[in-house]
């Protein structure tokens, strides 16, 4: 309920709660039991932690359902006993959300499944080169995102580690109260805090055995450059964003 008040307004300026019956108020606190009860009906049989970013986006796209523009005159697909309406517009908006980030995900995904750190690294560094005329040193932001996206796997395969140990200790991550699991998240934190801080001790001794100095012209093992593939394809993209954006400001 606090979601529809804060994202469903009416014609006339005043939210949904403020005029409905109490209706609405029973309504919102059955479904929340129901959905407990489920929860914990199926919590055994789902995984739900390969279902939690579907579970987001679903949220989003009601969100979106309930939202609409202020305008008086809009058609309502249907209308509910406590004066709760759902309108065409909120739905195809909804819609359009849901399969945006679905979209943003599968790029992302594809981004990562083809191309490797080191040519991330790469390409960023070479975007942020013009920042370079202004005295920014581009070469330290590029060195802290790849040491950063070097260090993500180490990390979950140290916490992973952790939990293992753990949980043959007879932590149990899974049925637990709430106080047991902040519990356990703290337990958790402070090996992997401890861990990090002496991946990063033994990361900088490694560089500064092997010749690293910050501020110093470094040399690439491997040098791109940019060929009439890369034209032709960035000609491409740019081609479908120039006609999207003309598109969207057209229509």
């Amino acid at each position: 309920t606090f979601l529809i008040q804060l994202f469903t307004i009416q014609p006339e300026g005043e939210s949904v709660l403020l005029d409905a019956p109490m209706s609405l108020g029973f309504v919102s606190i059955m479904a929340l039991i129901l959905l407990t009860v489920f929860y914990h009906a199926v919590k055994t049989k789902i995984k739900w932690r390969t279902t939690w970013f579907f579970v987001y986006v679903a949220l989003i796209f009601v969100v979106q359902w309930l939202m609409r523009a202020y305008m008086p005159n809009y058609d309502i697909l249907f209308n509910l006993d406590y004066n709760f309406k759902v309108f065409p517009s909120g739905l195809i908006r909804g819609g359009f959300i849901f399969l945006r980030i679905i979209a943003v995900m599968v790029i992302a995904s594809l981004l990562t499944f083809t191309t490797s750190t080191i040519e991330l690294n790469d390409g960023l560094e070479s975007l942020m080169k013009p920042l370079r005329v202004i005295k920014i040193p581009t070469y330290i932001f590029s060195m802290m995102i790849s040491l950063t996206l070097r260090s993500i796997p180490t990390l979950l395969l140290e916490t992973e580690k952790i939990m293992k140990a753990q949980t043959s200790r007879g932590a149990d991550f899974n049925e637990s109260t709430i106080r047991q699991k902040i519990g356990q998240i703290i337990a958790l934190l402070i090996p992997v805090f401890v861990i990090s801080f002496d991946r990063a001790d033994d990361l900088s001794n490694a560089m500064e055995a092997r010749g690293y100095i910050i501020g110093e012209p470094r040399t690439k093992l491997d040098v791109y450059k940019i060929n009439y593939k890369d034209i032709f394809i960035l000609g491409i993209v740019l081609s479908i964003m120039i006609g999207l954006l003309v598109t969207r400001f057209a229509l």
